[in-house]
């Protein structure tokens, strides 16, 4: 059996046993955790197998909707084997950090999980369509239902940005179909299938921008971003790690897998402008995090810079800032995962997500506080860690694509620095504050499960030769070899 229809089914049959009544939300917890073990396991066993010099493997096709020529196409390529590889990390940790959640978070979790591995893997249009509104149907609920603030509002403001990014991507999906139909006389949305279609240049530019629309909605670029700042303070703690650990990364895959393979020669004619929009992104979500009082927005800014960086190395074209790219997207992963989870920590004993009411954690709760700078130090890059390897990587490329754009990006870089160091020397040291003498340690379990997250950091950053030379080695749907 294909592990890649384990991988993304797994999740969603164990939400579907979670939810019957007799389930009680410790047992869930119990069986969230088990399941994300061997969820983890079973990606190292697909890892094991993979070749990273041959083009996408493991690849299972059957005809689903055949008047329409609709197929569950599903394979794998080294790009989402390593998101599959941050997730198959992330959600171990999450759930055994989110203690106090109810059931229905646990299962919405699950389903976010099945619906973002089955568009991380599928090759027909249609099919990654639907799993990626399944991915985002339990944010909206998770939001809504265990929010805070004026949370219905706000997922219903998320739910309309959404709907617009998912309306243009599947009308544009319909446009290449129907295209395809009056090329060859039968429906398919097979990727390849289309990608191959010649002399299709009339619609071809209204569905690549509607395209860009539904992805740079989800990363999200600069001016795409409106939902950003209101969705992450108001959502649960596990959701965080859905929006930023998960969905913002299946957005720039899906430019690299999508985009560039269906339009290559429009996404090269367009790279200027959006390496303009990512280094101004850049800039702009810097300061804007830099004015925040609150933990989360500060971080959903943060965050926001860097994946601007990703989309700059991305949009370069060369194999340098692609590769480096790919790297930041795991790297940024882990590190959000983990800031976020102890972030909620912080505010769950402190009772407040305000900055200025913290000083002196690292007095109070040691292990989260040392952990905690170490996670907020790679997320700015220092030597060592993989967000170093990964910017190098990027501003190497960018200085390849033009030596204006690379002094810009490696300046802008310094930005995230800067309010990084700020923060932990606010929050961390100084006298102890009533705040932070509230908040728990990390016990035994925690530390080990955060640790985890750490150590593939640090080592990703000190030994990266195994990653970089999967990813050189691998050939690239877009023309461009990584």
């Amino acid at each position: 059996m294909n592990t890649l229809n384990l991988l993304i089914f797994l999740p969603l049959l164990t939400a579907a046993v979670l939810s019957l009544p007799i389930i009680t939300a410790r047992a869930a917890r119990t069986i969230a955790v088990a399941l994300s073990l061997v969820m983890l396991v079973i990606t190292l066993f697909t890892l094991s197998r993979f070749d990273p010099s041959l083009p996408i493997q493991m690849v299972t096709k059957s005809s689903w909707i055949e008047t329409y020529g609709i197929s569950y196409h599903i394979g794998a390529d080294p790009f989402s084997l390593i998101i599959m590889m941050v997730l198959s990390l992330i959600m171990p940790v999450t759930f055994l950090f989110i203690r106090q959640e109810p059931k229905g978070i646990l299962i919405a979790l699950l389903i976010a999980q099945s619906g973002g591995t089955g568009a991380l893997f599928s090759l027909d249009l249609i099919l990654f369509y639907l799993f990626w509104e399944v991915m985002l149907f339990p944010i909206f609920l998770m939001i809504g239902l265990y929010g805070s603030g004026e949370r219905v509002k706000i997922a219903i403001e998320l739910t309309l940005y959404t709907i617009f990014g998912s309306v243009a991507m599947f009308l544009s999906i319909l446009i290449l179909g129907v295209q395809y139909f009056d090329l060859t006389g039968r429906f398919s949305f097979d990727l390849f299938d289309i990608a191959r279609m010649i002399d299709a240049e009339s619609f071809r530019p209204w569905a690549f921008f509607g395209f860009l629309v539904a992805f740079f909605i989800k990363i999200p670029l600069f001016g795409f971003h409106g939902w950003l700042k209101r969705s992450y303070e108001a959502a649960p703690a596990a959701t965080l790690i859905i929006l930023s650990g998960v969905m913002a990364k299946l957005g720039v895959f899906a430019l690299y897998r999508f985009v560039f393979t269906l339009f290559p020669d429009l996404s090269r004619d367009l790279a200027p402008f959006v390496i303009a929009l990512g280094l101004f992104g850049m800039i702009y979500f810097g300061i804007a995090a830099l004015r925040q009082e609150k933990f989360r927005s500060l971080f959903a800014y943060s965050s926001a810079s860097h994946m601007s960086l990703i989309i700059v190395g991305l949009f370069t074209f060369n194999l340098y800032g692609q590769s480096g790219s790919i790297y930041l997207i795991t790297a940024h992963a882990l590190a959000t995962a983990g800031i976020f989870l102890l972030l909620e920590r912080i505010n769950l004993g402190g009772n407040s997500d305000s900055v200025s009411h913290y000083s002196g954690i690292i007095r109070t709760a040691p292990r989260l506080g040392v952990l905690f700078t170490l996670l907020a130090l790679s997320f700015v890059g220092i030597p060592g860690t993989s967000g170093f390897v990964a910017e190098l990587l990027i501003i190497y490329g960018a200085f390849a694509y033009t030596p204006l754009i690379g002094f810009i990006t490696a300046t802008t870089v310094l930005i995230a620095m800067i309010f990084i160091l700020w923060l932990l020397q606010q929050v961390l040291f100084g006298p102890s504050s009533p705040a932070a003498e509230r908040i728990k340690d990390l016990n035994r379990v925690e530390t080990v499960a955060m640790g985890l997250l750490v150590f593939v950091i640090f080592g990703m950053g000190i030994y990266p030769d195994p990653f970089l030379s999967a990813l050189s080695a691998a050939p690239a749907s877009s023309g461009v070899r990584l």
